[in-house]
This record gives structure tokens, C-alpha cells and sequence, in this order.
């Protein structure tokens, strides 16, 4: 743990749940800046799982389209990096696929390039 910064009458830009603490730590409830999962570089939480970045060798696999906060996993060769059946949203995310699909270029379901077993047969692919 760490003291957040004393950011009182200063003009500061919106950094999110991280105003007054260093990088790789989060300011939570009790007012204190905690440290982020070990393997993220800045988190809206301490938990595994709600982290905004990653540490180098680290990926983000993000839980939702709509979601910008997820797990950092290591960093595969196949995929751009990103883990079976989610694919790279923006430098450094991976989004999981649309549900019918194993692999993917994208979200949606016209996006597969290979298909999950509920749905075996890749239409005009």
C-alpha cells in the first residue's frame, strides 16, 4: 500500500480509479492506493481480473465487447497473441469472439474462421 498523492486545489486530468496514485496501484474505498494484480500496469480493482493494462510478455483478455477491463495472460504466438477464441481488438486487448466461433478476426458472427462445435460448418468461408 501507498499514500495517494496530495492532489487537493491541484487542476488534474481524469485518470479514472488511479487520481493520486502511482502506476500499477489504484486508489480504493478506504483511501489508500493498493497494488494492482501482479501482471497488470494500471487496474480499475486489485482483483485478477479487472485489469486496464498489461505487463510486458502480457496480454489483455478482455470478459466483454463492451468492457475495456479483463485478465492479462501470456503472450501466445497464434492469434496476434491473443488466447483461443478471442481476437486483437486494439494493440495490447484481445475480445472474445461471437459465440458460434472457435477463431475469429473480429466480434461479430460473419467474423469466424473456424467454428465452435454447437455450429461445425463454416458458411461460404
Amino acid at each position: 500500500k501507498e499514500q495517494p498523492s496530495n492532489f487537493f486545489g491541484q487542476c488534474l486530468s481524469k485518470d479514472g480509479p488511479n487520481v493520486g496514485c502511482s502506476s500499477g496501484y489504484v486508489l480504493t474505498v478506504d483511501s489508500e492506493c493498493h497494488a494492482c494484480s501482479q501482471f497488470c500496469t494500471n487496474c480499475s480493482a486489485v482483483t485478477s481480473n479487472q485489469c486496464l493494462s498489461c505487463r510486458a510478455g502480457y496480454i489483455l483478455k478482455v470478459s466483454s465487447l463492451f468492457v475495456n477491463e479483463g485478465t492479462c495472460v501470456v503472450t501466445s504466438d497464434t492469434n496476434s497473441g491473443c488466447p483461443s477464441a478471442h481476437f486483437l481488438a486494439a494493440p495490447g486487448i484481445c475480445q472474445p469472439c461471437h459465440p458460434s466461433c472457435s477463431q475469429c478476426s473480429g466480434g461479430a458472427a460473419g467474423d469466424c474462421e473456424s467454428c465452435g462445435s454447437d455450429t461445425p460448418v463454416l458458411h461460404l468461408g
